[in-house]
Formats: structure tokens, C-alpha cells, sequence
């Protein structure tokens, strides 16, 4: 049906308080970053770095943030800042800044590599009332998606000593292993943040649609989607015959289902 190495699908709800997003997204090409609070795991991008650490290291941190960040300090200018954070101690708000600033200014877009898997219909696109996007994943919008990763253990990161993009990973892409099924990739935008973006109108490759998904719904959603240019493909959701499985059946011609 479609190669799912080359695309990101995201599943969606469908009635009648979501239909003016989905006609916007669907008609004007709008998805939308979401807060981390909005999340239904309560441990998702609320994993917390350690942040022990000697006040030289505090020192040393807080001397790398400033050469970075304000690179017009001269060298005495910058010690003068960092005598003046440790002797205030500033630095012990940083866990709380760390904590709830930081991952709360990002705006996230999550998607899966997998359109087939009975949970994510069942969760994500209202028990298998709803529809599924394709988007390509080749393409400066959806290619800057990281993928998300699943551990057993909670993650261990020093916030002192730690990369920009190991904190990241640590507190953004990592999740509990109980949800390796699926196979979960995100774009994290920490400069607009939260709201609502516009992605390339020939990223989209194809719309599924759910097996429960009432007659009018699937006619509304084709009719959008046979006015969009280009036209992508549509697909029905079917119950596999005799196994816990779903087929897919192109549909070729407007309003059929």
C-alpha cells in the first residue's frame, strides 16, 4: 500500500468539534505544535537531568552559557557575572527554569513511522472513527523529525556536563519502553513554540481513512481532499479477514467508501 521507510503518518479524531482543524488542515495546510501538558503520558518530556554539582562546576556551566550567549562580555565582564551568580546563588533556580520553562516553551508535533497498528486506530483516531495522514518525510518541514527514544531505566543526564542535544534527547525524546510500539517521531520547534505551522501542500501523500468512520465524514474529507493540489491518495481502513489485522483499499473515485 504505501512505503512507510519514506513517511510519517499522524492519526486524528473526527467529529464535530475537530472538523474545522481538520478542514484547516486539510484545506490550508495548518497542523499543530502542541504543549508538552497536553500529552496523555504523565511522564512524557518530564524527565529531570541531575543537577548536582560543585560551585566551580557552577562556575565553569555558568562561564560557558555567557561565552555562548553573550559573546560581546570581555573576559573580566564575564567573571564579574559568574562571581556574582554563585554569590547570590542563582544558580539554584535553574532546576526550576530547567524543569517547567524550558520544555514548556517548545511547541512538538508528534507522528508515528506505523499507519497498521490496532492501538494507535484505537487511541489516536477515536476507536477507528477518525483518519490518518501520510506526510513524505523527505522534506525540510518533516525532515528536521528525530525519532523518539524508548528505555527502560529513567535517564540519568548531569545538566552540568551534558550537550545541548543529550538534554534534549533526555527530556524531550525519551520515553518509557511500554510505548516502543509506536515508533514515535517528533519535530521540537523551541523557537515559535507552541501553535499552528504550515507544512509543504505536496508533503501530504496520502489520507487514510478509519473503518468506523461515518459514511458523511469519509464523503466530507474526500471532497476536501479532491480539491487539494496535487490530490493525495485516499485509503479505507478495513477489518482483516479471519486475523487481528487491518487491510487497506485505495479508494479511486470521489464519494465512494
Amino acid at each position: 500500500m504505501l512505503s512507510q521507510s519514506d513517511l510519517f503518518f499522524k492519526y486524528f479524531s473526527f467529529n464535530k468539534a475537530t472538523m474545522p482543524y481538520r478542514m484547516a488542515m486539510l484545506n490550508k495546510n495548518e497542523v499543530y505544535f502542541a504543549r508538552r501538558s497536553s500529552f496523555n503520558d504523565p511522564f512524557d518530556s518530564r524527565v529531570r537531568p541531575v543537577f548536582e554539582g560543585s560551585q566551580e562546576e557552577w562556575k565553569t556551566w555558568y562561564a560557558g552559557v555567557l561565552v555562548r550567549r553573550r559573546p560581546d562580555l570581555s573576559k573580566q565582564e564575564r567573571l564579574r557575572l559568574v562571581e556574582d551568580m554563585i554569590r547570590n546563588e542563582r544558580f539554584k533556580s535553574v532546576p526550576d527554569w530547567v524543569g517547567r520553562d524550558y520544555p514548556d516553551r517548545a511547541g512538538i508535533f508528534c507522528m508515528s513511522r506505523c499507519h497498521d497498528h490496532l492501538l494507535m486506530w484505537a487511541h489516536y483516531a477515536e476507536s477507528h472513527t477518525g483518519l490518518c495522514l501520510a506526510f513524505d518525510a523527505n522534506n525540510e518541514f518533516f525532515g528536521r523529525a528525530q525519532p523518539i527514544e524508548y528505555a527502560k531505566p529513567y535517564p540519568h543526564v548531569s545538566y552540568l556536563h551534558a550537550s545541548q542535544d543529550v538534554l534534549t534527547t533526555a527530556m524531550l525524546l525519551t520515553k518509557a519502553d511500554v510505548w516502543a510500539y509506536e515508533e514515535e517521531w517528533r519535530i521540537i520547534d523551541h523557537k515559535n513554540g507552541p501553535g499552528l505551522y504550515t507544512f509543504p501542500a505536496d508533503s501530504l501523500k496520502a489520507v487514510i481513512l478509519g473503518c468506523r468512520m461515518p459514511t458523511q465524514s469519509k464523503h466530507l474529507v474526500q471532497q476536501w481532499c479532491n480539491v487539494r493540489k496535487p490530490r493525495p491518495r485516499i485509503f479505507q481502513e478495513q477489518i482483516a479477514d479471519r486475523q487481528f489485522a487491518l487491510d487497506f483499499k485505495e479508494v479511486t473515485t470521489a464519494g465512494s467508501h
